[in-house]
């Protein structure tokens, strides 16, 4: 019986920073498995090593060996002169016949422009050419980095509608798909994949830097701002309603003479912790 991938102490720097450190978790085989973390935490990083673009400075990846791979980058990585039949065929060869490539179009809204050079694309439809150039070929493991994005909200759940049926077509034909899917999107995590993990062990980075609270503004449902330095960058955050049960325990994190001050819409400030 084929094994899971395992993934096992996995580590990496780059120049003295550590996006890996010690990361272990399965893969299970013939499975959709979908893996969250927040942007920076080293998903990228992890699905280079598994493709074999980067080296681990320690740590192994066991089960992987002799699988044929087949990705979806975070950038589309499509020849700009060439078609979406041209750029599907690199891939597809002979295992899928223009036929099958052109009912994949047809079916993810891309007939209409199957022929022009994909430079002349919107870039949601350079995401689904790229997208059925990855599903198209012979893989047996399919590493998915953030393949949803660009894509509106409508368009979006009908590619991920698409993309679970062409799995579950391959995995029902007897033909097994493993797929890892990346991505930070509970929503879409949830919807594609039976297992979902967070393995990642993600050092704080935020330095906050104050916390301004005030009544709600008109409609838009939020009560105030929280303003924190993010890897040498003041970045700015809302705050809504139910955030504020927590304010009491951030407070705690504030620096120095830092403190929370309501802020009021006629500029006064009134009390704080």
């Amino acid at each position: 019986m084929p094994e899971d991938i395992r993934i096992i102490q996995l580590s990496k720097s780059y120049h003295e920073k550590k996006v890996l450190k010690e990361l272990s978790f399965h893969i299970k085989f013939g499975a959709i498995t979908a893996l969250m973390a927040p942007s920076g935490a080293g998903k990228t990083t992890l699905l280079r090593i598994l493709m074999g673009l980067e080296e681990a400075d320690s740590g192994s990846v066991e089960g992987i060996q002799g699988m044929r791979l087949s990705a979806v980058f975070q950038e589309d990585r499509l020849c700009g002169n060439l078609s979406p039949v041209s750029n599907i065929r690199l891939t597809a060869g002979s295992h899928f016949p223009k036929q099958t490539i052109l009912r994949a179009l047809e079916e993810t809204d891309l007939l209409s422009c199957a022929t022009q050079p994909v430079r002349e694309l919107s870039g949601g439809q350079s995401r689904r050419v790229a997208l059925l150039r990855a599903l198209l070929s012979p893989y047996e493991l399919l590493l998915l980095d953030e393949p949803f994005k660009g894509l509106d909200t409508k368009t979006r759940l009908r590619i991920m509608e698409y993309t679970l049926t062409s799995i579950r077509r391959d995995n029902d034909a007897g033909i097994a798909k493993t797929v890892l899917f990346v991505t930070h999107d509970e929503t879409e995590a949830s919807y594609m994949a039976a297992e979902i993990l967070q393995p990642f062990s993600i050092p704080f980075p935020f330095v906050p830097q104050g916390i301004e609270l005030g009544r709600e503004n008109q409609g838009t449902g939020l009560a105030g701002q929280i303003r924190f330095q993010d890897r040498g960058k003041i970045r700015i955050l809302p705050i809504r309603p139910v955030t504020l049960v927590i304010i009491q325990v951030l407070a705690q994190l504030l620096p120095g003479e830092q403190k929370i001050t309501a802020v009021f819409p006629d500029g006064g400030k009134r009390g704080g912790f």
